[in-house]
């Protein structure tokens, strides 16, 4: 069965939360792989062979999933995963991966969903016209921050080493793939040029730190599922995969402000309210 809807990003916005909050309500399905499950936009051969790609990022990018899937496996879930690692993949494959019972939803959490081109979403399109899409935003600087100082963090734990200089940072900022998460407004107009408005819910980090529950609530309603109480986690308001990392330095919010401000400032036109307006302010102190 394919999904009822994608969660596309963006990543460090509050997925990895969501996916936690989402397996506890018993009317929803999410596959039990960790880091999503990566189909649009990738090649079709067997996930197991990205072990052997020539490109060290996506050998360890690899190496952790299957190290996180491991850890996460049980008896119940070991024909899925040999399933997602060493079949090739195709449509047929991508539906045999979701399996709810009859009265739930099908989900994919897969954040980079958020990268995908016009085609590749015109392909999404294709094959499930009549998906809902969740989009949870972050201020693009501060989402940056937050995964270059975690990339950097496991890069001084890999490397034994304990500072990185800015050059380097600066090249990993002016890494298209990176800045690509934080183009909300192209992200939005590339899925709605496909999907009706009705179709796309956007929510935003600072819901999820100010009142998880209400966010929570507002997507469950938006799928038309349970909002009570009852399905809401008590560990709700505990953050996932949260880090404790120094503020953002000033060259940094300074480049970053100067890179991504038209972006900030057309995306607070169109959607207009106070988390993106919150955005177009911090951004103008550092432009």
């Amino acid at each position: 069965m394919l999904p009822h809807f994608l969660v596309i990003g963006a990543p460090k916005s509050g997925t990895s939360w969501l996916r936690k909050q989402m397996r506890h309500h018993p009317h929803i399905y999410i596959p039990p792989i960790i880091r999503g499950v990566h189909y649009f936009g990738t090649p079709h051969f067997p996930m197991i062979m990205l072990l052997f790609s020539r490109y060290p990022r996506v050998r360890y990018w690899m190496q952790k999933k299957v190290k996180d899937s491991l850890q996460d496996l049980n008896r119940k879930e070991l024909s899925w995963y040999m399933r997602y690692f060493l079949l090739p993949r195709n449509d047929q494959w991508y539906a045999s991966l979701f399996t709810p019972k009859d009265n739930q939803l099908a989900g994919d959490i897969t954040p980079s969903y958020g990268r995908l081109d016009s085609n590749q979403v015109a392909k999404v399109f294709a094959l499930m016209p009549d998906i809902k899409i969740i989009y949870l935003l972050r201020n693009p600087i501060l989402r940056m921050w937050s995964w270059t100082a975690q990339a950097f963090s496991k890069r001084f734990a890999y490397q034994g080493v304990h500072s990185i200089d800015e050059q380097t940072i600066m090249g990993f900022l002016q890494t298209t793939i990176h800045l690509r998460d934080s183009q909300y407004l192209s992200t939005l107009q590339q899925w709605e040029n496909r999907y009706p408005k009705e179709n796309i819910f956007i929510g935003y980090f600072e819901q999820l730190e100010n009142n998880p529950v209400q966010l929570l609530k507002n997507i469950y309603q938006f799928l038309e599922l349970d909002f009570s109480e009852k399905y809401i986690s008590e560990a709700v308001d505990k953050k996932v995969n949260a880090r404790q990392y120094p503020e953002i330095p000033d060259y940094f919010a300074h480049y970053l402000a100067q890179r991504l401000y038209g972006e900030i400032e057309q995306l607070n036109y169109k959607l207009n309210n106070e988390y993106t307006e919150s955005w177009l302010v911090f951004a103008n102190n550092y432009k």
